[in-house]
């Protein structure tokens, strides 16, 4: 009846340095002022010193381009002083396969194309904090391009140009001098009359692939 049982205290940083701490280690961390608990997805708050409801969380990490079907894509945002859960929101067409309550996701991406708004809050006993949001394209890329002039001439070089933004590329020249590059603006000519294939194949910074064949005469 004269005390108590005081657990350790360890800051954030001193509680990450613990190397394979076991499963159900209790701690009491100086930096968010929260009692934690050790579980294999990782660290949980049972309970946080409070007054008010958490601050919003800091902006969610993760990539803004995904492709479609994507799977385990992974976000997370800053740990949240006094935070004792995280609730995030995705579209209905995707998938929250991980962990909805701490302060890392993983989500699959289904198949449809175009923009997605993920957000999350920061809860504790006290109340909810404002949510955070962020902004996810789901797309493949679009393998275009120009060609100056639209019929090349003999020995002249023509100008392409690939279209694509936020890719990298690789040509293919049938008989054209080079045979092959990886500019997004290449010169190329030829020297013999006849109909000839280009091949662009573009990568978008997601990893997709789109590729499109076209016959110049």
């Amino acid at each position: 009846t004269q005390g108590g049982l005081l657990l350790p205290r360890l800051s954030t940083s001193q509680r990450n340095a613990l190397q394979n701490p076991p499963e159900g280690l209790h701690i009491y961390n100086t930096t968010n002022k929260c009692v934690e608990v050790w579980f294999p997805s990782g660290w949980k708050p049972t309970g946080c010193d409070c007054n008010s409801a958490p601050p919003i969380p800091g902006q969610i990490q993760g990539p803004a381009l995904v492709c479609p079907g994507d799977a385990w894509v992974s976000f997370s945002v800053p740990q949240v002083q006094g935070a004792m859960q995280y609730q995030w929101v995705i579209d209905n067409q995707d998938t929250l396969v991980s962990n909805n309550g701490g302060d890392t996701i993983l989500v699959n991406f289904s198949n449809q194309q175009g923009n997605r708004t993920l957000s999350v809050t920061a809860g504790n006993s006290c109340g909810i904090s404002s949510a955070s949001t962020f902004q996810v394209q789901v797309a493949n890329p679009v393998a275009a391009f120009t060609v100056n002039p639209s019929s090349p001439n003999i020995n002249n070089a023509a100008q392409f140009n690939a279209t694509t933004a936020n890719a990298t590329f690789a040509w293919t020249f049938q008989n054209g001098t080079p045979a092959s590059s990886i500019s997004q603006t290449p010169q190329v000519t030829w020297s013999q009359m006849g109909q000839v294939q280009v091949r662009l194949i573009a990568t978008s910074t997601a990893g997709c692939v789109d590729t499109l064949d076209s016959l110049l005469n």
